[in-house]
């Protein structure tokens, strides 16, 4: 019996290869990214538990979470409107951006922000996104599905919010070196 209340959970399968998958696992499953074929453009994750007795394998329990309630539970979370929240599954697909969901969900994120998480469990980079343009980001391997959840800023707010104080700090010492050169000037001349 289905206790799906979400239309696109209705229509998704838990196809073979995830009970494949469950078998094999013994402290239970987080899927990768599933796409739901009667909806195109909507995806769901598993959690998934074995039912086993005696040893045997006799089905699973799961739930089914589609992307637009990952989406909805990282836009609690309070970021700049142009910076990005992004999980990926374990095959590197986007499952939420909080930035033009709608287009990358499904997507893979960059080869270049993906190789650079590789074996690692966390780090920072800057990288071009999907959408390219740089971004500094930080990031964080999920131990036990193996999910990474990153965060990035574009590049170009960054660097000019570094360039406002150096720009500041440039025009005091132009304009002290320019009153210290007056002063100086000043008297040597009283002292002549």
């Amino acid at each position: 019996a289905r206790a799906d209340r979400r239309p696109a959970l209705a229509a998704a399968h838990f196809n073979e290869s995830l009970v494949e998958e469950v078998k094999a696992s013994t402290q239970g499953l987080i899927s990768n990214l599933v796409d739901v074929p009667a909806a195109p453009g909507t995806f769901v994750t598993y959690l998934a538990m074995p039912i086993v007795r005696s040893g045997i394998f006799r089905g699973a329990i799961y739930i089914g979470i589609e992307s637009s309630a990952w989406l909805d539970f990282f836009k609690r979370y309070p970021i700049d409107e142009r910076a990005t929240l992004t999980l990926n599954d374990r095959a590197g697909r986007i499952v939420t951006r909080t930035l033009d969901n709608e287009k990358w969900a499904g997507q893979r994120s960059t080869q270049a922000y993906l190789s650079r998480t590789v074996g690692r469990t966390e780090g920072s980079m800057l990288v071009p996104g999907v959408d390219d343009r740089g971004y500094y980001s930080a990031f964080s391997r999920s131990r036990l599905s193996g999910w990474i959840v990153g965060t990035g800023v574009p590049q170009a707010d960054v660097d000019a919010a570094l360039s406002r104080p150096t720009l500041m700090i440039l025009f005091s010492v132009f304009a002290a070196g320019a009153l210290a050169t007056w002063y100086f000037s000043h008297e040597a001349i009283t002292l002549f």
